[in-house]
């Protein structure tokens, strides 16, 4: 039995003989909104992590001098896509 049809059936079990077209949007909606919660927590993540790498890059380019230049651009690159991601 897939999946879908496990979880119709465990809708119908849950409401009873009501509408189930209405229960299914519901709890499609519910689904929809935990997924959208965990994708937020996600990009959350991704964006502290960019802002992280930033500053680390940021520090090496520093202390590197007229060396550390490339890394001064790939931390400006990384600021650019943390705020856009923000």
């Amino acid at each position: 039995m897939t999946k879908k049809r496990q979880n119709v059936i465990r809708i119908t079990e849950a409401f009873g003989e009501g509408d189930l077209t209405q229960q299914a949007v519901v709890y499609g909606n519910d689904e929809i909104s935990a997924v959208t919660e965990e994708l937020s927590a996600t990009i959350e993540e991704v964006t502290s992590t960019m802002k992280s790498i930033n500053e680390s890059t940021r520090h090496i380019s520093a202390g590197a001098g007229e060396q550390g230049k490339s890394f001064e651009v790939v931390a400006e690159e990384v600021r650019k896509l943390a705020e856009q991601s923000a």
